[in-house]
């Protein structure tokens, strides 16, 4: 089971965390959003609270984290996978797709709105039934 008004914000910036923490609490102060600074703490994280949207940056502490995003998916199969990240080439967004990521989101563009549009993607309750 996991926790669809649970997002997880996985940067080594932890004032870009917290910037787009604040960013999503102001427009959706239901969402409970945490974050993590590395790979070990967002696996904990993971596993402990199966949050439904999981942010994180490809480059972590100078790593490339694609082996995150297959981690995340073999743990966590039924959470959403977002990578908002400075490398936005065309290698690095198939890569993240190939390795899980629903979202490739460049922070090099204006990310505010791309950021909550998605949010609120995943948010939408689902559409009922048509009688």
């Amino acid at each position: 089971m996991f926790d669809s008004n649970r997002i997880l914000l996985v940067d080594s910036d932890k004032a870009f965390r917290r910037m787009v923490g604040k960013l999503i609490r102001r427009h959706h102060p239901a969402v409970s959003v945490s974050e993590a600074r590395g790979r070990e703490d967002a696996m904990q994280q993971i596993k402990r609270h199966r949050p439904g949207l999981i942010v994180t940056e490809i480059d972590l502490r100078g790593r490339r984290s694609l082996d995150l995003l297959q981690n995340i998916q073999a743990v966590h199969p039924e959470g959403v996978i977002a990578v908002l990240t400075s490398f936005d080439l065309p290698e690095y967004r198939e890569a993240a797709t190939q390795s899980g990521a629903q979202y490739f989101i460049s922070k090099s563009a204006p990310s505010g709105p791309a950021i909550l549009e998605m949010v609120a993607n995943e948010l939408a309750p689902p559409n009922p039934p048509t009688r």
